[in-house]
């Protein structure tokens, strides 16, 4: 017979293990660029790095790639801002360069222009973009 234990179970069990241990075929990459891809289950992140040689045609050189169901993507999300969070206010706010900030979102248009989940995609999508690139910076 198999115990089943509930999501309250598991989170003490993983709250009490002891250690960590990588794995024999762990790798260490690093990456200046990722790239998303989604499906109704899962968010992949690929990870990778600008090769600027030759120099008339740089590219990106991806090098790994980890799925992750949602609920870990949230978790991660939440994980990421902590420490963003952290190095800031040890280092100072990050400021990312005008050359490498991504476009602003882009208004729903056609089709789905008065589609409310839409509109309300756009405006979190806003509310991030402000976030990121501060009040003054953002259309």
């Amino acid at each position: 017979m198999t115990e089943s234990n509930t999501p309250e179970e598991n989170s003490t069990v993983t709250s009490q293990l002891s250690g960590n241990e990588l794995a024999e075929d762990f790798v260490s990459v690093y990456a200046n660029n990722t790239r998303f891809e989604l499906s109704t289950w899962d968010l992949k992140i690929l990870f990778g790095q600008l090769a600027q040689f030759p120099e008339d045609n740089p590219y990106i050189e991806w090098r790994a790639e980890v799925t992750l169901p949602w609920l870990q993507a949230k978790l991660l999300s939440y994980f990421l801002q902590i420490n963003i969070e952290a190095f800031e206010s040890q280092n100072g706010k990050l400021r990312i360069p005008k050359n490498i900030l991504p476009p602003a979102p882009i208004p729903p248009s056609g089709e789905i222009e008065n589609d409310p989940s839409a509109k309300a995609m756009h405006e979190a999508a806003m509310r991030l973009y402000r976030e990121l690139v501060g009040e003054t910076n953002a259309p």
